[in-house]
This record gives structure tokens, C-alpha cells and sequence, in this order.
């Protein structure tokens, strides 16, 4: 970096953070259309078993198994994808405040609301396959119609004016975007109900999502799903018992971790962690039993500090399949997770623009997690505005540019709300 570089004195409204961030987003734009996916006409619902269904809409490469003749895929412990599995209601969307928005707009049309909550809760019928009651939309909503026949239309209206897109949990779908922005990323939704209704909901929001692999709608205890799935999925986790696949599971339902837990005994490399969202209905439903470790801020810094804790447990420190059964994910990587997350008086991320119209990236970050020692990192960036690709300049003495890089940038530099990470 050149000492000639000076940052622009002239700009008495600093908003380089949000020139930075918008790079950051029409680069992620750039990588998911580049992604290959199957076309929306083209895209199959398919039964899975007698327990749920799948939408794909990407194609990807099955994980290769290991092979005893080859020394770099020995005991490999398939760290290279981790696969994230994200829960839908009231994780990545906000159904809480989606029902509540939908029941406001139906009391607006003159019905009391102890109606729309005997309704409401009669429309949760039983599965056919599993016995397990469901919400019926339709049939709520036809309930009211058929109490309220003159009240028909403004029910139908009440009902259409509730956009799903309004109950994004913005921090969860930008940080799907993320995730799905590269060609390996291997991240699946998981949703639970009944399919129609969930179809609705998901596939409304889907485009604000990335590019996740699929839809993976259960019809049965999410848990229960995954067991069943993992091994036709991933044939090597009964195979190779010192060399399976690392999964991540994030939902918000302490009675889905709970059996989430149980499985994580079982299946080694098995992370369920609960994501706790002030604004969902669970938010003050305690875990019973043993439990999953919760994220109640950061969220998705968090989230990639699991992911990395995940990492080291099994790269750095070997964990093996016993020992994973024996301590359990929480009592092994939780205080990891915690060092990972430093406050902001620890570490800092600023950016500046530059008298030259390129941006100045400065870092404070820790040696490493727990160190009391800080080193600052300066980077200079630019961005190619026909592709969109953010590149590192590196400048000669006479302070010209002498090489350009691709800039990786990490989640926490640009993640909404987050101004310090």
C-alpha cells in the first residue's frame, strides 16, 4: 500500500460502509445468477418414502466417498461441505407475525376473534400417514366462509393482502444468499405442515433466498425425517463411522431440538442449535432435557462460528466418532463458539473512501480467539463495474496500480446491523 494514499477529506457524509455493502450485494447477485439451477417450470415435487417431499433446484454432485487407496481421502472426516439444514417458520420467516397479521386482517372484516381461533385451530387435521395434526389454510379459511357466507369477499381480500415477502426475517435470507452464493454450497430448507400451505408460503419467498439446493418438505418430526433421509442420502454415515458428512440444523421448536438432540447422539457430526428470535411465539418455551446450543444474538455470526467450530473440532482436534457421542456437541464446542465472538470494543471494521474513488478496508482484529494481542490489516479495494467482481489493488511506489486480486469478503463485514464485527 502506498503511502501517498490518502482517504477523501472532501466527502463530509461518510456513507463508504454503505457504498461497500452494496458492492458486496450486486457481487453476490453476480455469483447466483451464475449458478446453475433448474428452471421454475421445470422444478418436480417429489414423495420422499411415505414422509415427506423434495423440490430440487439445483443439481448437485453427490459427495464422493473416501477411498482406502488414496492417502488424501483417508480419514478424511468430510469436512470440505458442511451441510447447513434451516428450518422455515419462524427461523429463516416470520410466521408468528404472519398469523398474527393474517387474524388482525380477519377481525378487521367484523368476525370476533374467539371465532377465528376455534376456526383456527380446528383446520389442524391429522396426516393420513402419520396421525400428526397439521394447519389446513384452505380449510380455515373456508371455515370462516361457510360462518360468515356475506362476508365472503372481504374474507378472500383480508387474506390476499397478507404478502408473505413482508415476513422475511432479513437477517436469516441475507445470510442464505451468502451461504448458496458459491457453486459447492450445500444448504437445504426443511420445513414442517402440511405441504400445500408450506409450498405457498415458501415458494413466495423463495427469490429473496439464493440458491439453496432444495425444499425439503417433512411430513413427519423433522428429526425423525433426517434419519431416515441422512442414510439413503449419505450412504457412507453407516458405512464409514470415522468418516461421515457434518450437518448443521438450525430451528426454533425446543420440542424438534430435543428430539434434534437425540439424534445428534446417534449421528456423529450432527449439529442442532436453536436460533431464538424475540419475535417468535416459541421465544419463551424453555429446552427441556439436554440442549441444543442456542443463538440469541449475532445470529448469523454465530451461526458461521458454529460452522467453524464445527471445523476445528474435526480438522485441528480429531475428534473421533466416540468421542463425539460420549461429550456431545454443546460441552465440546460451545466455549469455542464463544471465544469466536469477540464484542466490538475487541475488533473493528471500518472503510473509507479514497481521494483516488476506491475504498480503504481497515481491520483491528484479534492474533487469534482468547489473544489479548490485535494487528491492523489495510486493503484497498475497487470495483469492476461490468462484472461486478471486487478486486484488491496492490500499488507500486509511485503509488500506480501493480496488481488487482479478487477480494474475499467475509459475512461479518457487510451483514445488516452489524457495524463492528
Amino acid at each position: 500500500m502506498s503511502e501517498v494514499l490518502t482517504t477523501n477529506p472532501e466527502n463530509p457524509v461518510d456513507n463508504s460502509r454503505q457504498i461497500y455493502q452494496d458492492a458486496v450485494e450486486q457481487s453476490l447477485e453476480a455469483q447466483l445468477a451464475k449458478l446453475p439451477q433448474i428452471p421454475e417450470k421445470q422444478r418436480q415435487l417429489e414423495e420422499i418414502g411415505d414422509y415427506g417431499y423434495r423440490m430440487k433446484l439445483r443439481e448437485m454432485p453427490n459427495i464422493r466417498a473416501s477411498s482406502a487407496t488414496n492417502p488424501e481421502d483417508k480419514n478424511s472426516h468430510r469436512t470440505k461441505f458442511v451441510e447447513y439444514f434451516f428450518d422455515f417458520d419462524d427461523t429463516v420467516f416470520d410466521y408468528t407475525g404472519y398469523n398474527k397479521a393474517t387474524k388482525e386482517k380477519l377481525e378487521q372484516t367484523g368476525i370476533p376473534a374467539e371465532i377465528i381461533d376455534k376456526s383456527y385451530d380446528e383446520a389442524k387435521v391429522a396426516n393420513q400417514k402419520t396421525g400428526a395434526k397439521m394447519l389446513h389454510q384452505e380449510l380455515f379459511i373456508d371455515t370462516l366462509k361457510s360462518q360468515f357466507p356475506d362476508k365472503a369477499e372481504s374474507i378472500d381480500l383480508a387474506v390476499s393482502t397478507i404478502q408473505p415477502q413482508q415476513f422475511i426475517n432479513k437477517d436469516m435470507a441475507q445470510f442464505l444468499r451468502f451461504l448458496t452464493a458459491t457453486p459447492a454450497a450445500r444448504v437445504h430448507i426443511l420445513t414442517y405442515g402440511e405441504i400445500k400451505f408450506q409450498r405457498s408460503k415458501v415458494e413466495a419467498v423463495l427469490p429473496e433466498l439464493g440458491m439453496p439446493m432444495d425444499i425439503l418438505y417433512a411430513q413427519i418430526p423433522k428429526a425423525e425425517f433426517l434419519e431416515r433421509y441422512l442414510k439413503i442420502q449419505y450412504p457412507q454415515i453407516e458405512k464409514e463411522p470415522d468418516n461421515v458428512q457434518s450437518f448443521i440444523m438450525v430451528d426454533d421448536n425446543p420440542e424438534e431440538l430435543k428430539k434434534l438432540v437425540e439424534l445428534g447422539k446417534k449421528q456423529p457430526f450432527f449439529v442442532p442449535v436453536r436460533l431464538r428470535k424475540p419475535n417468535a411465539k416459541r421465544y419463551g418455551v424453555e429446552q427441556t432435557g439436554e440442549r441444543a446450543y442456542e443463538v440469541l444474538d449475532q445470529y448469523t455470526q454465530r451461526l458461521l462460528a458454529v460452522e467453524g467450530a464445527l471445523w476445528r473440532a474435526r480438522v485441528i482436534d480429531k475428534v473421533t466418532t466416540e468421542q463425539w457421542q460420549k461429550k456431545g456437541f454443546v460441552g465440546m464446542i460451545q466455549a469455542d463458539v464463544n471465544k469466536t465472538i469477540t464484542s466490538p470494543d475487541q475488533t473493528s471494521f471500518d472503510v473509507k473512501q479514497t481521494s483516488q474513488g476506491t475504498l480503504l478496508l481497515t481491520r483491528k482484529v484479534r492474533a487469534h480467539p482468547g489473544s489479548e494481542q490485535f494487528f491492523e490489516v489495510k486493503t484497498e479495494i475497487q470495483v469492476d463495474p461490468a462484472s461486478k467482481i471486487i478486486y484488491e489493488i496492490s500499488r507500486n511506489a509511485n503509488g500506480e496500480i501493480q496488481d488487482k486480486t479478487e477480494h474475499i469478503y467475509s459475512y461479518g463485514d457487510y451483514s445488516l446491523g452489524d457495524k463492528a464485527s
